[in-house]
């Protein structure tokens, strides 16, 4: 690839997205990036106001926690932590951290641009307003380190805006603009991209096309706005592989490589985009990722092979689940697709003949026939927290529904007696299941007494294998495979029947609209902060905490503000955590994802 980032002025450029990226009042009216970037920006990240993200942020469950005054003096000592470790910057920037915070005032965008000709070109564009002060410690700081490292300083002007422009030598040296116009600062790699910025920005350019005027880019943000139109605050894009296209002109290898991407079906990737978005009347926060595909999907992304279907939660999901997602899939469609992609790379016939050799010739089963097409089609996967709290408390169930549940047992039975010596056959409230022997002793690692026994804060993972009703079932706990065999027999503690499932799903039901969702997801964040919270305050925790505070700064920060701040009871921090959803819906557009988390009052 031919775009090359300057060691010299990274530090600088690192500085300007690092202050950026601090979230704190949209300042003067003047086109947006998406209305200043050319067309063929084909990479995209952008906060639409730095102030307006830090108010919103607060507004949300985690901002309310975080201003909790039971837990506020906690995070205060942290900062003041970080305030002292952030010293020697200070020193060399002449700015403190609180100081460096401060200094974004409106939007802030970073770009990559790839025109048809020419090197990839990176775009930063900040908004400073009143903070021009602390705005120009840190522009002194950037003209210093790359004059330092070598860089010819040039000044010319270009619609009465100066520009400063730093040349680097040698063949691949490249070129840094800074310029700064209505608290807007600007940093771009390349001089006549500055130029047309500026030309964009007074209009003088009346045929240019903008981002704003890609259609890829417009879909994409079209399908990220809010359920009420709300305006995202966060928003990225990227078009990869037309940025790779045209980042790797000139490189031959890397063009062999794009060469394969059209028999593969990859050049059907169009773009990648979305959006973050806080305050809305409705959530607490709503998340969106979409994945534009062209119409219709060959090779590769004939793979990606999502139905709709039920999405129910099976009777033997346990109400107490941490999270649940069910999905639906054309298992076949997707095995007839990786197939024909490895032959077209590798031979005719060459998949079939490494599956026979690797797989299906070691189990003693055809891997086609008896396993993928043994299979429904619908996937569903909880985790659970296992007590007591360990640092991998989270346990796994997989589910996947069959077509012949007792034909599929004969099949797992033969293999399983083919590997007898490594499967035990076990039952449990009158389910057989398999569970893999684990060599006498276990797995082990370290511990906290040094014994070489990793307990109490980790436990030992298991692989367990059953066939319950109509789904076969792999677990890494056998307290979770019993706990979901309780439950099959008393369907009133199915998660199916718990309040806040029914909300989340009804939610999902209207963010779908009228389209059917491949997928959904629920989540419970109260337990995973309960596994954290349990973890923190236990005592094996805090031992090894307080052990690794005497060698390192972070940790001693830590460990002397949870003395000195002790948590509250776990209740207090429950009483802020909402349930999230999400769903995939799969469209002739293309894939998308929306997550969004519930608003919990507080009082």
């Amino acid at each position: 690839m031919n775009f090359r980032i300057r060691p010299a002025w990274v530090p600088s450029l690192l500085v300007v997205c690092s202050v950026a990226l601090s979230p704190l009042m949209a300042w003067a009216e003047r086109p947006t990036a998406p209305h200043l970037l050319p067309r063929d920006t084909l990479a995209y990240f952008r906060i639409h106001d730095v102030p307006e993200l830090k108010k919103l942020f607060q507004e949300t469950t985690a901002g309310k926690l975080a201003a909790d005054e039971q837990i506020r003096p906690l995070l205060g000592q942290l900062w003041a932590s970080a305030t002292e470790a952030f010293q020697p910057i200070e020193d060399e920037l002449g700015l403190s951290l609180d100081e460096l915070t401060q200094v974004p005032q409106g939007e802030f965008c970073v770009a990559l641009v790839a025109p048809d000709q020419g090197r990839p070109a990176l775009v930063m564009l900040l908004d400073v307003a009143d903070k021009r002060e602390a705005a120009d410690k840190l522009l002194e700081r950037a003209d210093r380190a790359m004059t330092d490292s070598g860089a010819v300083k040039t000044v010319e002007t270009h619609r009465e805006v100066e520009l400063r422009v730093y040349q680097f030598a040698g063949d691949a040296g490249g070129q840094v603009v800074q310029f700064e116009r209505e608290g807007l600062i600007a940093m771009v790699t390349n001089l006549e991209l500055a130029k047309a910025v500026l030309d964009v920005w007074d209009g003088q350019r009346e045929d240019a096309q903008t981002l704003a005027d890609n259609r890829k880019f417009t879909a994409i943000m079209k399908r990220s706005a809010g359920t009420r139109e709300e305006r995202p605050q966060l928003a990225w894009y990227v078009d990869p592989l037309e940025l790779a296209r045209r980042a790797g002109r000139g490189n031959f290898s890397f063009q062999a490589v794009l060469a394969l991407f059209d028999p593969l079906g990859l050049d059907g990737l169009q773009a990648v985009g979305g959006s973050v978005i806080l305050g809305s009347e409705e959530f607490d926060s709503i998340v969106h990722l979409h994945v534009s595909l062209a119409t219709p999907r060959e090779g590769v992304l004939d793979v990606l092979a999502m139905q709709s279907g039920d999405t129910t939660p099976e009777a033997w999901v346990p109400r107490d689940a941490a999270s649940y997602m069910t999905m639906h899939w054309d298992l076949e469609q997707s095995y007839a697709a990786i197939e024909e992609v490895y032959d077209l790379v590798r031979g005719e016939g060459e998949w079939g003949t490494m599956v026979q050799q690797q797989v299906s010739d070691r189990l003693g089963t055809d891997l086609r026939n008896n396993l993928v097409g043994a299979m429904r089609g619908r996937i569903s996967m909880l985790t659970w927290m296992e007590k007591p709290a360990r640092l991998n408390s989270q346990s796994r169930i997989i589910g996947m529904q069959l077509k012949d549940p007792a034909a599929f047992r004969a099949t797992l039975d033969d293999i399983m007696n083919k590997f007898a010596d490594n499967w035990d056959k076990r039952s449990y409230g009158g389910q057989a299941y398999f569970a893999l022997r684990v060599p006498e002793g276990g797995p082990r690692g370290p511990g906290a007494n040094g014994s070489g026994d990793r307990r109490p804060l980790m436990r030992d993972p298991e692989l367990l294998v059953a066939v319950q009703d109509d789904y076969v079932l792999l677990s890494d706990s056998t307290k979770l495979l019993e706990h979901v065999i309780q439950t099959r027999s008393n369907p009133s503690n199915s998660l199916a029947d718990e309040l806040e499932f029914k909300l989340v799903a009804s939610k999902i039901k209207r963010h779908a609209g009228g389209e059917k969702p491949g997928m959904i997801y629920f989540d419970r964040p109260e337990e995973g902060m309960r596994l954290l919270y349990d973890l923190v305050t236990g005592d094996a925790t805090r031992q090894r905490l307080g052990q690794a505070a005497e060698s390192n700064g972070f940790f001693q920060a830590l460990n002397n503000a949870l003395n000195d701040n002790p948590l509250p009871p776990f209740h207090q921090i429950a009483r802020y955590l909402a349930p999230r959803g999400g769903m995939v819906i799969n469209d002739s557009t293309g894939i998308h994802y929306t997550m969004f988390g519930m608003r919990r009052e507080t009082k």
